[in-house]
């Protein structure tokens, strides 16, 4: 939040904790009942019951039965929500992120955390291929737990009741990208939300939505709650043409905090990408692993395509490739490996490092690759296709070595019978 700038009436806490004080002594008495259980009468203050009885519009008993359900959930969920407080993820939440893209990005002038969600490069198949649709809600509100405890924390540290504003970004979306499956998942998770975390969006602004996302957007915000519906806010214009033509870009945020696709110029170069595991430039969901654990791919006659991965100094990257045979022969599809500073973003000066071009033919030989990580930044495999008629499909990996497991595997033959609990 700007220095100096006065806290709005309806988010100066101290006020609203003055103006309910009576009702929200009330509230807290009458929940003891759940809370002394539980062990934490004190975890769950006045300011967090605050935020009940706003969402309830002043409505008691709505504000005490909507906290019960809350304190009943996040019983049934400690285990989840404890890992969220240690900064930790369940084993499936890897899953989650490599075929969704979400995630905060700061903050907005005003003091309210960003949340955007890269639906274009969303694979909702493939995610739920891998993870129920449970998992697949207990991720989203994971993803809620996570920005809440750092609003909360704003709030205490502030006087100033922070919210979240999500951005939506809906360039590169298809209609198979988000089945229906996933449409029923993410409104669940609106509406568990609303319920168990008021007070957490102030409003959701969708920006570059393509003309054949229209009629399924109308479809996913008929399955929102009511709330959710009215907050929602729609950018004209494409922000990567000019970022200013989204009133809320402009109003509340400052353009060098904005990430690159969406028409700002913060690229997260020290992470690899504004959200954490998918560089700035992807504009394609990550793809399922076939049964040979390689990623398919097509390359347009005459075209060059990249893939993106964020990186540390230390890593080992390990890479592969090979072209589909197909009804045409002739023709390779030149290979490159290279780490590039920032999110990946093309200029010879960019390049920390790179790996000799290697021209792979169509056929079942695999080309392989590798190589150490001396700057961070984000590891770029290119393929270009040298013909000017033929489309490619191509097999392909990439990424960081599991070094621990490579050491093992490297180990003397005799350690072959130690206990797995001791290696």
């Amino acid at each position: 939040m700007t220095a100096g700038k006065s806290i709005p009436a309806e988010r100066d806490v101290a006020a609203l904790l003055r103006k309910h004080s009576s009702t929200l002594v009330g509230l807290q008495a009458a929940l003891l009942d759940v809370l002394e259980p539980l062990g934490c009468p004190n975890s769950y203050d006045k300011i967090w019951l605050l935020r009940f009885l706003l969402s309830a519009r002043g409505d008691v008993e709505k504000a005490e039965s909507r906290a019960r359900a809350a304190l009943q959930w996040r019983t049934e969920k400690s285990e989840l929500l404890q890992l969220a407080l240690e900064g930790k993820v369940p084993p499936y939440f890897d899953t989650f992120t490599k075929y969704t893209c979400t995630g905060t990005h700061g903050q907005a002038l005003d003091g309210d955390y960003v949340f955007i969600i890269r639906a274009g490069i969303c694979n909702g198949k493939a995610l739920l291929q891998e993870l129920s649709v449970e998992e697949v809600i207990d991720c989203l509100m994971l993803r809620k737990e996570q920005p809440f405890l750092l609003m909360d924390a704003v709030t205490r540290k502030t006087g100033r009741l922070c919210k979240c504003v999500a951005i939506i970004d809906l360039n590169y979306s298809t209609v198979a990208g988000l089945p229906l499956q996933l449409i029923h998942a993410v409104a669940q998770s609106a509406k568990l939300t609303e319920m168990y975390y008021p007070q957490f969006l102030e409003s959701a602004v969708i920006a570059n939505p393509p003309a054949v996302m229209k009629v399924l957007m109308s479809t996913m915000l008929g399955l929102m709650p009511k709330r959710t519906q009215e907050k929602m806010r729609m950018c004209p214009g494409n922000t990567l043409e000019d970022a200013s033509a989204c009133p809320f870009a402009r109003e509340r945020l400052d353009a060098a905090a904005l990430p690159t696709f969406l028409g700002g110029s913060c690229s997260c170069s020290d992470s690899g990408g504004c959200i954490p595991g998918h560089s700035n430039l992807q504009t394609e969901p990550t793809p399922r692993p076939g049964g040979d654990g390689m990623l398919k791919m097509s390359v347009g006659a005459g075209k060059v395509h990249e893939v993106f991965l964020p990186v540390t100094a230390g890593d080992r990257v390990v890479y592969s490739m090979r072209v589909n045979r197909g009804t045409v022969s002739s023709g390779s599809v030149t290979m490159r490996a290279v780490v590039r500073e920032g999110d990946g973003s093309r200029g010879s000066s960019s390049e920390l490092s790179a790996n000799p071009d290697c021209k792979v033919p169509p056929g079942d030989d695999v080309a392989r690759g590798e190589f150490e990580v001396v700057t961070g930044g984000t590891a770029v495999l290119s393929f270009a296709n040298a013909s000017a008629v033929w489309s490619r499909t191509i097999y392909y990996t990439l990424d960081v070595a599991d070094v621990a497991e490579d050491e093992w595997a490297d180990a003397p033959a005799e350690w072959a019978d130690v206990p797995e609990e001791e290696k």
